[in-house]
């Protein structure tokens, strides 16, 4: 029988106050063993859930939930975006750290579409291993802040724009027809406020003089 989760017995009074559910705002589900979400249907003010330590394959069963801003479902078997993740689209903080999630194009599709999130944890999973997993993902979200615990710094835009910038199969695989215009004026005002510009063209510079050589000696 599968484990199937029970959010409002951790609810105060076990969901008979109807009052105590609706001011549910943070709730703790971990090390349960979960392998089905369900039962969260009432617990329409929920904006942050822990779910991680669990034996879930997919975020499923939160339709109903909207508001949720930050996700913790780490450490889990976590191996597909489809369900009920995509549809949280106000996320700020989302940790999918030690899941099964591979095939970084497709995913990119996926993540593309949470246009606030802020804080994103993929480590351990297989995608991290692909080739520029970073800069693609850094390219494709311009609302990250932090990747994988590290602060996705203004020299790391100026590469992924310069590495990726021309790749449009990227972008079409991302947002579908193409990078949408609000996305290219975020990024004009993000580059717009860098304070040391002339580290950061220097940084720019080397990265375009590695890529020339890389291209010479592809041709050679």
């Amino acid at each position: 029988m599968r484990v199937v989760s029970q959010p409002l017995a951790e609810v105060v009074g076990h969901g008979a106050n109807a009052k105590h559910v609706k001011d549910c705002t943070e709730l703790y589900l971990g090390g349960k063993g979960i392998e089905q979400l369900a039962g969260f249907e009432r617990l329409t003010n929920l904006e942050v859930l822990w779910l991680n330590d669990n034996k879930l394959t997919a975020i499923t069963g939160l339709n109903s939930n909207m508001r949720i801003k930050q996700l913790y479902a780490h450490n889990n078997a976590i191996c597909t975006l489809k369900g009920s993740l995509l549809r949280l689209k106000f996320l700020t903080d989302l940790d999918l750290s030690h899941n099964q999630l591979r095939d970084l194009r497709k995913l990119l599709q996926g993540l593309a579409r949470l246009r606030f999130l802020q804080q994103l944890n993929l480590q351990g999973n297989p995608c991290c291993e692909e080739p520029d997993y970073r800069l693609l993902l850094i390219h494709v979200m311009p609302s990250l802040m932090v990747l994988d615990h590290h602060q996705v710094t203004p020299a790391e835009r100026l590469q992924a724009a310069a590495q990726l910038g021309n790749e449009t199969g990227i972008l079409n695989v991302a947002f579908g027809t193409g990078v949408p215009q609000s996305v290219l004026q975020h990024r004009t005002a993000a580059a717009g406020q860098c304070q040391d510009r002339s580290v950061l063209e220097q940084e720019l510079t080397q990265v375009c003089v590695l890529n020339s050589v890389r291209g010479l000696l592809t041709k050679g």
